[in-house]
């Protein structure tokens, strides 16, 4: 498999791909973003690395991986590519299209770190649901964080087993009343929940990344965002080279099948067991994150066993 880092759009204010000391996920230490998810790919056997960078970032990022190509194994293949600050999503996957050769991508962001994972577990995921699209989220304690505390909810609807995805809606867009989707049968079950967040890292299947590309050649949807090319005219779940469902898996999982045909073919894993894991797409959050992380280790344990509570 292979792997995207997006980070020709990021904020000077944070620019945190190669600085030590940022942490999006505690405990970080200090190793810096990159280096973080590096090990991430290593640990799950990904050597196919691109990061997608604006002409500001070269010399830096060249510089950083020159001095840390040591630290990694010599079959990994790390890639730079220059694209401007202001490509959408879709505009940035035309551009690299050519260079994917696998059937599957992950998509990250420099603002997202996951700590101690292993990514065999979202793809593992994926081929279980028969999704095109698995989306990564988990929980944000609040307890010793008023600041933390006022990040306004996001709404995930998801079915009643908590695994499949049914509608996102990021905070920014959460009105009185959010509309569920048209395909949402009136028997199914949903659940609700406003303590997940998305955690930036998405696994996406070529189908849906020649989807995502191609919407990208209509200008109405070049600025979209990740969560925006998931719902629009979604990808069938299937993807076998066919592009036509699976019969055998039709046939013995009816319902599994026909959840995730409603929803898209979007699921979700949810990441458990950490104390922070958000975005940082706020600079008074970044400090706020990095306040938390230089507090005794005693003040995590009660964090996270107020978390449990």
């Amino acid at each position: 498999m292979q792997a995207l880092i997006i980070c020709n759009a990021e904020s000077p204010e944070l620019e945190q791909l190669t600085i030590q000391g940022s942490a999006s996920l505690l405990p970080l230490g200090n190793e810096t973003v990159l280096s973080r998810l590096m090990s991430i790919f290593i640990l799950s056997e990904i050597s196919d690395v691109t990061i997608i960078h604006n002409k500001a970032q070269t010399i830096r990022l060249t510089n950083y991986l020159n001095e840390n190509r040591q630290l990694w194994p010599g079959y990994m293949k790390i890639n730079l590519r220059e694209l401007p600050n202001f490509y959408s999503l879709s505009e940035t996957l035309q551009r690299i299209r050519s260079s994917v050769t696998s059937n599957y991508l992950f998509i990250t962001y420099s603002n997202t770190v996951i700590n101690e994972i292993d990514l065999r577990d979202i793809f593992l995921t994926m081929i279980r649901k028969k999704a095109s699209v698995v989306t990564v989220f988990s929980t944000l304690p609040t307890t010793e964080s008023k600041l933390l505390k006022s990040i306004p909810s996001e709404l995930t609807v998801t079915t009643n087993d908590g695994s499949t995805l049914i509608s996102y809606v990021p905070a920014c867009d959460i009105k009185k009343q959010s509309k569920l989707p048209k395909t949402l049968s009136s028997q199914q079950t949903i659940l609700c929940r406003s303590d997940l967040r998305d955690c930036g890292l998405y696994l996406v299947s070529r189908t849906a990344l020649d989807h995502i590309a191609k919407l990208g050649e209509d200008i109405t949807h070049r600025k979209k965002s990740i969560w925006q090319y998931i719902w629009s005219e979604p990808p069938e779940i299937n993807q076998e080279t066919n592009g036509e469902p699976d019969e055998k898996f039709v046939i013995n999982n009816i319902k599994n099948y026909l959840e995730c045909y409603q929803t898209g073919g979007t699921c979700i894993h949810e990441h458990h067991d950490k104390i922070i894991s958000v975005k940082f797409e706020d600079p008074l959050i970044y400090a706020e994150t990095n306040r938390l992380f230089f507090l005794p280790v005693s003040m995590f344990v009660n964090m996270f066993n107020k978390t449990l509570g």
